[in-house]
């Protein structure tokens, strides 16, 4: 597609909404180019008409050549690097966009290259993922970070084109209900783990303070030992680099927190451990999410429970947030006691009360 001249304009290579440079003639001895990079105009100036034509020629072939080579994995992170010094990641944050890269490269390659990336590239990034199961919210958060990464690369010269920008038909995401654990489910899954074994402790604990203080479980993988005082009983701290939050913040322990610490405890002392997480793995470093998944899923198929998609460690934190809400009637507490400041949420973590209203309703007839 050619571009709509401009008033004045002597010479011109590229394409709309990809690379494009313009010479413009300005007076007798003026002429002005302009560089078009992801939307945005840049000007240079020149008194001579070839000056400035070799110029915007010179700024086009060397803006190809600088592109050829990279691949998705090698601009993925360099956009990685650059932003988490610019914007002060968290070591959670840059985790988790490690997590969607891996997602997107086992979609598309990693050894793909970026300047080959058409909308086609994005119908099929969509239709690998979701044939694995993946939430249709979860494969529109990989779509805009790609779309991010490609405009960012683009506005640095470091690809050819932002064609991804142009991909108009992502499906429409709606919201789903993630479903969370009852009480009996809670404790059947706890029932399939021993917790004076070597290894079963782990889910087993985990879930323990889950269940009761709802914490995320990204924070309590990396709960430390310093982060928790078992000879008083005192608060559980959270801290801000890796809870969703980004602030720090502390809960009274309850008594099934201080359960799974206490047993924590027992086997790092057993054992001879001196790694600083109160979760540990191998080598001593802190417990994956994907063991515990493992362990979570098998506990599942032993106790019988249905597996409900997309539930895993969260159903555990909504389970938190109901049991607090049926026992104070406050659900703004409830939100408060799993660290949730935003109290709009409760409309999606808190279940349905279609008992309590039955209930009030007959009373009003009894009336």
């Amino acid at each position: 597609m050619t571009p709509r001249a401009v008033r004045g304009q002597i010479y011109q290579l590229g394409v709309k909404r990809q690379r494009l440079v313009t010479v413009v003639q300005e007076g007798p001895r003026a002429f002005r180019v302009d560089r078009y990079v992801d939307g945005r105009r840049r000007k240079k100036r020149f008194t001579d008409r070839a000056a400035a034509i070799q110029w915007a020629d010179a700024w086009y072939r060397a803006a190809e050549r600088l592109s050829a080579n990279l691949t998705l994995r090698e601009l993925f992170d360099r956009y990685l690097v650059t932003m988490a010094q610019l914007k002060g990641w968290r070591g959670t944050t840059i985790l988790n966009y490690r997590a969607h890269r891996k997602r997107i490269e086992e979609a598309l390659g990693p050894d793909t290259r970026v300047n080959e990336l058409t909308l086609a590239s994005l119908d099929t990034l969509w239709t690998n993922l979701a044939a694995i199961g993946m939430a249709p919210n979860q494969i529109r958060a990989k779509v805009k970070l790609l779309q991010r990464m490609m405009a960012w690369g683009y506005a640095r010269e470091l690809t050819s084109h932002n064609k991804l920008a142009q991909w108009s038909e992502m499906p429409e995401v709606t919201p789903r209900r993630v479903a969370e654990y009852s009480p009996a489910e809670v404790e059947a899954l706890l029932r399939q783990f021993d917790p004076l074994d070597a290894w079963e402790w782990r889910p087993w604990a985990l879930i323990m303070i889950a269940q009761s203080q709802g914490f995320r479980i990204n924070a309590l993988l990396r709960l430390r030992w310093e982060d928790v005082d078992l000879e008083t009983g005192g608060p559980i701290q959270l801290r801000s680099a890796y809870d969703k939050t980004k602030r720090d913040w502390d809960r009274p322990m309850s008594w099934d927190a201080f359960a799974a610490l206490l047993t924590a405890r027992y086997h790092r002392q057993r054992l001879g451990k001196t790694s600083p997480w109160v979760f540990y793995g191998k080598e001593e470093a802190p417990y994956t999410y994907g063991a515990f998944h493992h362990a979570l899923l098998g506990a599942e198929e032993c106790a019988e429970i249905p597996h409900a998609p997309f539930r895993a460690a969260h159903g555990f934190r909504r389970h938190a947030v109901n049991v607090a809400r049926q026992r104070t009637g406050d659900a703004a507490l409830a939100m408060l006691w799993v660290g949730d400041t935003d109290l709009r949420q409760a409309k999606s973590y808190v279940r349905p009360r279609e008992a309590e209203l039955q209930s009030l309703a007959d009373q009003r007839e009894d009336a």
